[in-house]
């Protein structure tokens, strides 16, 4: 149950290439760059909901090592001990984490042969792999890369919302819906389909509303 998920993989792309990839995947998941007991990793939620989940990256002479674990929350902000990504316990959890990491390693294994001035690429340079790469000439170009999109999301928080409109009438399932239609929107807004997104968004937070008031008369009628 401790052991981390473990994956190494030649990818023999530029530096600067690289760090793109990851910063851009990173801040569309949601994921925080930050220091923990003494490892660089990136990190997601602080236990509140969900285990917090954590990726470490490491590139160096054309190899990328990635490291992927969940840990067990006492309570928020307060951790102990590690997950990997298999096994039933967590299972949920798990699988949106190795559905993650998959598609990481996808984006990260891209063959794209396009190539642009490195001038027009400035927002590239990672400033988060843990070491300063070295300064490339002026003109040197690098591949153009194709970025996360995380249409999936957009489209899964509209159809939680559109359910949500219903589901609030089983409060309980209603929460979790909304709950998950703002989780998924919130990701799903810095897609392509921010439209889409936006609607599943605004959809679910309204509807976790009414299943929270619905779920408080519940209980009110049943004291009084």
């Amino acid at each position: 149950m401790g052991k981390r998920f473990v994956a190494e993989f030649q990818v023999n792309q530029p530096e600067e290439f690289v760090g793109f990839i990851l910063t851009d995947f990173f801040a569309k998941e949601g994921f925080q760059l930050t220091d923990y007991n003494g490892e660089r990793v990136w990190k997601k939620g602080i236990g509140m909901l969900a285990a917090p989940q954590f990726i470490k990256v490491s590139y160096y002479a054309g190899q990328v090592h990635l490291e992927a674990w969940l840990k067990f929350a006492i309570l928020p902000g307060v951790y102990c001990g590690e997950m990997g990504l298999d096994g039933f316990w967590g299972f949920a959890i798990k699988e949106q984490l190795k559905s993650r990491v998959m598609t990481l390693i996808q984006l990260l294994q891209q063959q794209n042969g396009q190539a642009v001035p490195l001038q027009a690429q400035q927002s590239m340079t990672p400033p988060a792999m843990g070491y300063a790469p070295s300064a490339p000439a002026p003109y040197q170009a690098v591949p153009q890369p194709i970025v996360h999109n995380p249409t999936g999301k957009a489209t899964t928080s509209l159809v939680l919302g559109l359910v949500g409109i219903v589901a609030w009438l089983v409060p309980l399932l209603g929460v979790i819906i909304t709950v998950m239609g703002i989780i998924t929107g919130i990701t799903g807004r810095k897609s392509t389909k921010r439209g889409q997104a936006t609607a599943g968004l605004v959809l679910s937070i309204i509807f976790l509303v009414v299943s929270v008031l619905w779920w408080v008369l519940g209980i009110v009628s049943i004291l009084f």
